[in-house]
């Protein structure tokens, strides 16, 4: 069984429809290729090679993109309206004051 038909097989077991859908996929819940290679057991090349040829960018060094986390805008408005420290905000949104900050700074707000 060719490597392309293994994928194909993985990817339909899995619930996607073309193997290229499941790349992505598996991608961007794993963020790395050598996670997908010990996974899946395909050498990571084999996924960058895939990945590239479908216009994917790849995070070189194991760097992660922020994961985007979702903080009510009505919300921390009423908690800033009402003088709460960042600190506390950041608690209670289970986030570090900087994702709070850049929040602010997102928004145009600080």
């Amino acid at each position: 069984m060719s490597v392309r038909d293994e994928m194909q097989q993985i990817a339909e077991q899995e619930g996607f429809s073309s193997i290229d859908e499941w790349l992505v996929a598996a991608y961007n819940k794993h963020r790395s290729t050598k996670k997908m290679e010990k996974i899946y057991g395909f050498a990571y090349s084999t996924f960058c090679n895939y990945l590239h040829k479908l216009g994917v960018k790849l995070q070189r060094g194991g760097a992660r993109p922020h994961k985007k986390i979702d903080i009510d805008k009505d919300e921390l408005v009423k908690l800033l309206s009402e003088k709460v420290p960042i600190t506390r905000i950041a608690e209670k949104f289970g986030v570090d004051r900087k994702t709070i900050y850049r929040r602010l700074d997102e928004w145009r707000m600080r």
